[in-house]
């Protein structure tokens, strides 16, 4: 839809629609080929063995965090889960299917409270003693995600960022200075699970792209700043795979709540258009074949992170069709073609709109 925008608008540009499509399917199709020769050479690099060796992850109530945990645990390392509550659901599902139960402990903590960080170190220190382990590496995997404009929060303010913040960047910094002593010991790995939201702003997703920005950022640092100890840090941005995090349904039914509690002025401002499309775009980027189920390839990623002798400081795990999509818009396209581009679009998707009624 980006694409027939522009070309619309620019007639002028059709000579040389052949030249520019060879252009492009070449860059894509060389980027792709260096992207799977720089997997495959690391995936056959030395790997690091489980032997003796503790990886502490956070958020592993459910999605990525649970399942990571759970191999890791079936490949001896000594997995030390963090939930937000060992009585869940998904804390008990995590302790019955361990295949391995000696190697795996779980230990509550709401990484949004400096108090809970305290424990856990205390926690860690005490587990790695009596079991002769050294923590090899830090999962940051907890994560929260909301969905709609930002001035439909109930206030509007910028306290209505904190809770993003606070779990999808604070809490990287919290993990990171509690562990970074034992990091420089074992000369271990921090794997931060970010998002490709990082690098774009997604319309209704500021709050997520804001705290997810700073989490890119601060992972940048880290990359350059821990080098001198042997310290690997690692960004892994998976994109549209549908955790419980990702539930198209969910998403539309908070934004609509929120919708339908705006003040007048703002709700006029709007308009009921705007909750229609936004809704609509969600559903279809949170259903096959935008999405993914296939949560094992980016629980490979992960694990190819914690075991791979180099790993590559940032992977972006995604759908096929989405990654190009993604990697030709977001890294290839100038930001102000993209933005003209994106405005083509929603224009003429205006336009289809009205003319269906």
């Amino acid at each position: 839809m980006l694409f027939c925008g522009f070309f619309l608008i620019s007639d002028s540009i059709v000579p040389y629609l052949s030249s520019i499509s060879a252009y492009l399917l070449a860059t894509v199709a060389i980027w792709q080929l260096s992207h799977l020769m720089t997997r495959k050479i690391c995936k056959h690099l030395r790997l690091v063995p489980p032997a003796n060796k503790a990886v502490f992850i956070t958020g592993c109530d459910t999605g990525f965090g649970h399942l990571l945990a759970l191999r890791l645990n079936k490949m001896r390392f000594f997995v030390i889960a963090s939930v937000l509550d060992t009585e869940s659901d998904g804390a008990k599902a995590l302790k019955a299917s361990a295949s391995n139960s000696s190697l795996l402990r779980i230990i509550k903590v709401d990484v949004t409270k400096d108090d809970d960080f305290i424990a856990a170190k205390t926690f860690v220190d005490e587990a790695l003693t009596k079991h002769h382990f050294q923590l090899y590496a830090v999962v940051n995997n907890a994560g929260v995600n909301i969905t709609y404009p930002s001035e439909w929060y109930p206030n509007a303010t910028a306290e209505d960022y904190r809770g993003n913040l606070d779990v999808n960047f604070l809490s990287i910094v919290r993990t990171c200075r509690t562990f970074l002593p034992l990091l420089r010991q074992s000369k271990g790995r921090i794997v931060n699970v970010i998002s490709y939201a990082s690098r774009i702003g997604f319309e209704g997703l500021s709050h997520y792209c804001a705290s997810k920005h700073a989490a890119a950022g601060f992972t940048d640092a880290l990359v350059n700043e821990l080098d001198q100890f042997g310290i690997r840090v690692v960004s892994i941005e998976p994109t549209l795979y549908l955790t419980p995090m990702v539930g198209g349904n969910r998403m539309c039914r908070e934004m609509k709540q929120q919708f339908d509690a705006l003040s007048p002025e703002v709700h006029e401002a709007y308009g009921d258009e705007s909750l229609e499309m936004t809704s609509r775009l969600i559903r279809i980027l949170t259903s096959p074949p935008c999405a993914s189920n296939e949560l094992d390839d980016v629980i490979d990623t992960l694990v190819e992170a914690i075991r791979s002798a180099e790993p590559p400081p940032i992977i972006v795990v995604a759908p096929f069709g989405i990654r190009q999509y993604f990697w030709f818009c977001c890294e290839f396209l100038p930001r102000d073609l993209l933005y003209s581009l994106k405005s083509c679009a929603k224009r003429i998707l205006q336009f289809a709109n009205k003319s269906k009624n």
